[in-house]
């Protein structure tokens, strides 16, 4: 059957025309700002039945955990969710490394958090991501935080990994010697090292690595999901390393 759709400028219906090739006629109109109505017509029959518009509702969690409740009616849910960044490390001459950032979950799907900066060493390693049960989308690695280096200019530390969301910690050193840069807070991008320059080392520290990523589609979505944001990493030696970013889960719920 041919489906022909016109706007009517002329026509008393608020809205659009949609006309079939057949002896019934389908007017979509709108009676009011809020209400929508789809009355057809017909040699025999004639009813009409009322449209709901529902405009999506957005859920974000920052910290914690508990328990998302799905809405009533809902049709799917998108996803969107990262693990902590890990801290970045210390410069040193003992074991100064940044701690490994939190798991992010949602129901069966986890965002591990980034691995620590080592200190005088390398970066710490992204984190990992897995799917919840019957979604579509994608599932990425964290990026790694960046290993120290030694320029002319002094004893420089590696940027924490960067995320999707952006906002990683800048390592330090040379002349400017001073604690890592923090990741943003709900990035779960990594911290920066601490240089070592000024600290008698002739090593930087890394930075830490970003947490694992998910973002994705759930066609028919449970009635509810248990959830837990994971913290940012600790920086090494209290916090000369800088800390990684905390995670981030963001649910839209579609009708």
């Amino acid at each position: 059957m041919a489906v022909t759709i016109v706007r009517t400028a002329s026509s008393s219906q608020i809205g659009s025309l949609l006309t079939q090739a057949s002896a019934s006629t389908t007017y979509l109109t709108q009676t009011s700002a809020s209400t929508t109505y789809l009355t057809q017509t017909s040699a025999s029959v004639t009813y009409a039945t009322k449209l709901q518009l529902v405009a999506p509702t957005i859920t974000v969690y920052t910290s914690g955990s508990g328990t998302y409740t799905t809405p009533a009616n809902c049709k799917y849910i998108t996803l969107e969710m990262v693990g902590g960044g890990g801290g970045g490390g210390a410069a040193g001459n003992t074991a100064l490394n940044g701690s490994a950032g939190g798991t992010t979950s949602f129901g069966t799907g986890s965002c591990t958090g980034g691995g620590g900066g080592m200190t005088n060493d390398n970066g710490g390693a992204g984190g990992t991501a897995t799917l919840p049960s019957g979604a579509v989308g994608i599932a990425l690695s964290g990026s790694w935080g960046g290993p120290n280096a030694i320029p002319s200019g002094g004893a420089w530390s590696g940027n924490g990994g960067s995320s999707p969301f952006g906002g990683a910690g800048g390592g330090k050193g040379g002349s400017n010697t001073a604690n890592g840069e923090a990741g943003a807070t709900n990035t779960g991008s990594g911290g920066g090292g601490s240089g070592g320059s000024n600290r008698g080392v002739t090593f930087g520290a890394g930075g830490g690595g970003a947490g694992g990523y998910i973002k994705a589609q759930i066609s028919s979505p449970a009635a509810s999901y248990a959830y837990t944001v994971g913290a940012g990493g600790a920086g090494g030696n209290g916090g000369q390393g800088g800390a990684g970013g905390s995670g981030i889960i963001i649910v839209t719920a579609y009708f």
